[in-house]
């Protein structure tokens, strides 16, 4: 048995010091502790590894 919750996010708060140049919530001031349930660990989040939607466009091209 689990419970599963549906929603929408229509507004975020945040302490002026987790804000970011662009005026939103920036993850790296956040530093938000997650735990993994499957190997009962906690983790971080480190530094963005490449933007969604366009990170794929400077990858070589498959041949064929």
């Amino acid at each position: 048995m689990h419970t599963q919750f549906i929603g929408e996010i229509f507004d975020v708060k945040g302490d002026p010091d987790v804000i970011g140049g662009d005026a939103h919530l920036d993850i790296m001031k956040i530093k938000p502790l997650i735990f993994d349930t499957s190997n009962k660990g906690y983790h971080s989040v480190g530094p963005c590894l490449g933007k969604a939607f366009s990170i794929g466009k400077k990858l070589p091209h498959e041949q064929g």
